[in-house]
Order: structure tokens, then sequence, then C-alpha cells
């Protein structure tokens, strides 16, 4: 994940090439593509991560679950972000 990116420009980017694979023959599981998310985040990311990590089963955890956790905690860096400015 770039900085300047979205978590949904992110996860737009990591599915296009999920995707890909599959058309070219790779099974993913969720889980896989689960933890692959959370190693790529950027720092800002670091505490969501470690809580997921270790309060979330990922084998029974949904992508939509993962993309809605890493969004509100976009929205709440970014409010932060406005507020120190």
């Amino acid at each position: 994940m770039k900085k300047e990116e979205t978590i949904s420009e992110y996860h737009s980017k990591l599915i296009n090439i999920v995707n890909q694979m599959h058309r070219n023959g790779e099974k993913f599981e969720d889980v896989r593509i689960i933890e692959k998310t959370l190693r790529s985040l950027t720092p800002n990311f670091e505490y969501v991560v470690t809580t997921v990590e270790e309060s979330k089963d990922l084998e029974t955890m949904t992508i939509k679950e993962l993309l809605g956790s890493l969004r509100v905690h976009e929205l709440h860096i970014r409010k932060h972000d406005d507020i120190t400015l």
C-alpha cells in the first residue's frame, strides 16, 4: 500500500490482482488474502493490524469485515489529521 492511497483504492487494486490470478487458475482462501492485506498496509494501520490479529479469528473473518475495520480506522486517522492541521 502506498502512503497516499486510501483503503478503498488499495482494496480495489488488490482485488484486481486476485481476480487476475483466479483467471490464471490460482485459488485463494479469504484468510490468505486477509493475511497479505494486513502485512502490506502502511505503518498508520499498525495498531489496527495488531488488534485484528490478536482479537479476530482470521480463518472465519471475511474480507468485507476486514475492509470495514480498516475504513473506520482510516476515517479516524483523517479526522485526527484534520483536527491537528
